[in-house]
């Protein structure tokens, strides 16, 4: 974002949507986690792919990756089917 409104793009936000996991992804989140992850719809609902490796200074992992859901502190692994708060990137 820093950088469209640096470069005079508008809308320099990203646009916030609700995506549905299409797997689990199992790790507990004591602290609030930025989940990478890719787009697709299927059958009118907008589901989200979690990217393999999820680590912090995994940055291979964002290859191809055009959304950030966010995971909220204090959350279990979180099954398939979950909704979340995301960003398209």
């Amino acid at each position: 974002p820093a950088i469209r409104k640096m470069t005079g793009l508008d809308p320099w936000k990203p646009e916030q949507i609700r995506v549905t996991l299409s797997r689990r992804f199992g790790k507990k989140s004591k602290k609030t986690r930025l989940l990478k992850g890719r787009l697709r719809l299927d059958d009118g609902k907008i589901l989200m792919e979690p990217a393999q490796g999820q680590g912090n200074v995994m940055i291979g992992s964002s290859i191809g990756c055009d959304v950030i859901a966010v995971v909220p502190a204090g959350s279990g692994p979180l099954e398939d089917g979950t909704e979340l708060d995301g960003f398209s990137i």
